[in-house]
């Protein structure tokens, strides 16, 4: 990564809410960190000023906390009104309300604007099929083909494909794929399982 500069942070955070609720705080921080400061264009989306590409799996990763407790703290931020998500089928466009009044146009940042998918896949660790790494720790190898990590989740981009057209809906789909996530976590299965419990979950969610 090959950030460079710095943010503000008002003292004034030191009465805020979430200051002492460590999770919460540490992911808010990294999402001012990680930013877009211009707009820039992501697949079909503009990734605008103050907004960020990722998924729940890979902030969980980046600061080594649970998958739960990463979704936690997005869920206090938008209960405060810190953040709002929009839900794509692979990944979350999360916008920082009130940026600019975090961040005036005359500061320097530690994160450059995210103008082309090389970028955001480094700053943000996105996991779509359209951006694979092999040498990315999420990637797990079973009888010759990749399965990608979603939250726990571990599917090929075949499986995917497959599951997500069964549904056709993607925000929940994806809510399906955070569930499966949150039982996994409790309840751990061999990787090559994991398309079958996705099926399971629809089906007795009603969608097959």
């Amino acid at each position: 990564m090959n950030e460079t500069g710095w943010i503000k942070l008002n003292r004034k955070i030191l009465d805020w809410r979430w200051y002492t609720d460590e999770n919460t705080f540490r992911v808010f921080l990294h999402l001012l960190l990680i930013a877009n400061v211009k707009d820039g264009a992501y697949l079909s989306d503009t990734i605008h000023r103050g907004e960020v590409v990722v998924t729940i799996g890979s902030l969980s990763k980046v600061l080594g906390i649970t998958y739960n407790q990463t979704r936690t703290a997005l869920e206090h931020l938008k209960e405060t009104k810190e953040i709002t998500t929009t839900t794509r089928s692979k990944y979350l466009i999360i916008s920082i309300l009130n940026y600019d009044k975090y961040q005036d146009n005359h500061t320097q940042t530690t994160t450059k604007s995210q103008p082309n998918h090389n970028q955001i896949t480094t700053k943000s660790q996105v996991l779509s099929k359209n951006i694979r790494n092999k040498e990315n720790k999420n990637i797990y190898i079973y009888d010759g083909e990749e399965k990608t990590d979603y939250g726990g989740v571990f599917l090929t981009d075949t499986e995917w494909d497959e599951l997500q057209a069964l549904i056709k809906d993607d925000g929940e789909f994806i809510k399906i794929i955070d569930r499966v996530g949150d039982w996994l976590s409790d309840n751990p299965r061999p990787k090559e399982k994991h398309k079958s419990i996705v099926k399971t979950f629809m089906k007795n969610d009603g969608w097959i």
